[in-house]
C-alpha cells in the first residue's frame, strides 16, 4: 500500500511539474527527484528502481535548458541516451553489474526512440541527427546480440531521419521518398 501511494504521489508530482510555468521550479523538482531516485536505487541495490533515475535525469536537463531558452531538447536527450547506452554496453562487455547494464541499455534505447518520435514535431534539418544516432544505437544492439529483428527499429529510424531531411528541404518528388525506402530495404 505504501509503494502504491508513493508511486501515485510521484506521478501526481510529475504532472504538476510538467504543467508548471516556472521552468526553474520544475527543474528543481525534477532535480530533486533525480537525486532521490538515484539514492533509492543505490540504497536498495535494485536495478529496476534505476529506471526512475534514467527517466527523470533527461527531464531535469530539459527543464534547465528550457530556462535558458533552449527549446530543442532532443539534442541533449540523445546525448544522455548515448551515455546510458555506452555505459550499459561497457558494463555488459566487462560482465559487471548484472542487471544494471540492461537498465542502462534499455534506457538509452528508449530515450533514443522518444527523441526520435519527437524530432518531426520539433522540426528543423538538425532534427534528423538524433534520429540517426538512435538508429545507430539500435544497430549496435542488433550486432551485439546478433539478432536481426533488432535491426528493424534501426531501419525504421534511419528511414524516419531520411524523411525528416526530405521534408525540411521541401522535396516533394515521390521518387526521392521511394528511393530511401528501397535503399533501406536492400
Amino acid at each position: 500500500v505504501v509503494r502504491v501511494v508513493g508511486g501515485l504521489l510521484a506521478l501526481a508530482s510529475y504532472v504538476f511539474l510538467f504543467t508548471e510555468s516556472d521552468a526553474w521550479f520544475a527543474a528543481f523538482g525534477f532535480g530533486s527527484f533525480t537525486l532521490l531516485f538515484l539514492t533509492v536505487s543505490l540504497l536498495y541495490r535494485q536495478a529496476t528502481l534505476f529506471y526512475a533515475f534514467t527517466l527523470t535525469l533527461p527531464l531535469f536537463v530539459t527543464f534547465v535548458l528550457r530556462e535558458f531558452d533552449v527549446t530543442k531538447w532532443i539534442h541533449p536527450v540523445i546525448v544522455i541516451a548515448m551515455i546510458y547506452y555506452g555505459t550499459g554496453f561497457f558494463l555488459r562487455f566487462m560482465k559487471r553489474a548484472a542487471g544494471w547494464d540492461s537498465t542502462l541499455l534499455f534506457s538509452g534505447l528508449g530515450l533514443g526512440v522518444i527523441s526520435s518520435v519527437a524530432a518531426p514535431i520539433v522540426g528543423g534539418l538538425d532534427a534528423a541527427i538524433p534520429v540517426a544516432i538512435a538508429a545507430t544505437l539500435w544497430a549496435a544492439e542488433a550486432f551485439a546480440k546478433k539478432n536481426v529483428w533488432l535491426a528493424l527499429p534501426a531501419n525504421g529510424l534511419y528511414l524516419l531521419g531520411y524523411f525528416i531531411i526530405l521534408a525540411e528541404l521541401n522535396v516533394d518528388e515521390p521518387q526521392f521518398f521511394s528511393m530511401g525506402a528501397a535503399l533501406l530495404g536492400l
